[in-house]
């Protein structure tokens, strides 16, 4: 065999590769959209299924035995007297909170009134020993 007829074996060889090489991608993408097809089909039946049941056992009534309902009662009647302690607490706390505030702010009231006061004695300057002898009264005299 010469060089040319070997050169043209292995181009008619890649030729024949190649066009299995197209054909297998081409079967395996018709194989990819029948499984998506066949998977979007079967999902849908799967879904409307699953509908179906869940609408027959919603349409059912619940069957509980009545310890699970005592028991469920119980633990509403515990979970609200909880509530109705902390909400006490709470009401107890606020109403403390309030008289606290009202009496700082007598306080603040008062502190004020005597800076006040105090202020205005000092304004008037120091007072005179002539004027503080003239308002004690005779009972407060020690001399």
């Amino acid at each position: 065999m010469n060089l040319e007829e070997r050169l043209a074996h292995l181009q008619w060889r890649k030729v024949c590769n190649q066009s299995q090489i197209q054909g297998a991608l081409k079967q395996s993408r018709q194989m990819a959209e029948k499984d998506t097809l066949l998977n979007a089909t079967e999902s849908k039946d799967r879904t409307s299924w699953v509908k179906a049941i869940v609408q027959s056992e919603m349409a059912r009534p619940l069957e509980v035995p009545l310890t699970v309902v005592d028991a469920m009662q119980r633990e509403a009647d515990e979970e609200n007297q909880a509530l109705e302690r902390t909400s006490a607490f709470h009401a107890h706390s606020i109403a403390s909170i309030q008289a606290k505030i009202r009496q700082r702010e007598a306080q603040a009231r008062r502190h004020k009134a005597f800076r006040k006061s105090k202020q205005a004695l000092l304004a008037n300057g120091p007072p005179s020993p002539a004027s503080t002898a003239k308002q004690r009264s005779p009972a407060h005299n020690t001399n």
